[in-house]
């Protein structure tokens, strides 16, 4: 179809088209997945919601009871999401309490956990082109990881609390902390450290200045 171009005005008049009410508590984060026509939300009631964007209707209704859900993103499969953990009950054991969960939508399975925060993980980012993706979390830590191994890749040491996301083409990544602080890494050498920073001040004009 012919491409619309959105300017202040067509976006005022649009108007929801469907509402979703399967959650009980806060929706605490969403993905819609690259090529396939699914969304999936998850949310503090523990409920893992999947969803056809073609029909507006609900798929399936998933759950992860005794360690919550959180930052749900989609990996390359259409079936398969990673999300944290969000305990409500904190054990002894931080981190299996802050374990990143891969979940096989298409028969209800985990496929591997990924433990090694040891606070709440904020912010989780799939790799555009390959199996590796990201994760940040309050212990002021970024860390890389694969699909394929429960293997911790690389650790990122932050000031602050970190978050995380790949560029289109999975060749660069940012971290970002809640002192305004941008670095951007090359994923192919991220240990040599950021090659570029950005301060951002809040309020500031003119834009971030890098250092």
């Amino acid at each position: 179809g012919a491409m619309v171009l959105l300017d202040l005005e067509s976006i005022k008049s649009m108007a929801p088209g469907k509402f979703f009410r399967d959650h009980t508590g806060p929706i605490n984060s969403l993905d819609f997945h690259h090529t396939e026509d699914v969304m999936v939300t998850v949310g503090d009631d523990d409920a893992i919601h999947l969803y056809g964007t073609n029909t507006g209707e609900k798929i399936k209704t998933y759950y992860s009871k005794k360690y919550g859900c959180a930052c749900v993103t989609f990996t390359h499969a259409a079936q398969a999401v990673l999300y944290a953990s969000k305990v409500k009950t904190p054990s002894a054991d931080h981190k299996r309490d802050n374990a990143l969960r891969y979940h096989n939508l298409h028969d209800n399975t985990y496929l591997r956990y990924f433990m090694g925060h040891t606070a709440q993980v904020v912010s989780v980012s799939m790799s555009a082109k390959t199996d590796q993706f990201l994760s940040a979390a309050k212990d002021r830590s970024v860390r890389l990881w694969d699909l394929r191994t429960n293997n911790c890749n690389g650790i990122i040491k932050c000031k602050a609390t970190p978050s995380v996301a790949h560029d289109l083409q999975g060749i660069i990544f940012a971290a970002a902390t809640d002192d305004g602080e941008v670095k951007l890494y090359d994923a192919r050498s991220y240990e040599k450290g950021p090659f570029a920073t950005f301060h951002l001040e809040a309020g500031a004009g003119g834009g971030p200045k890098p250092r």
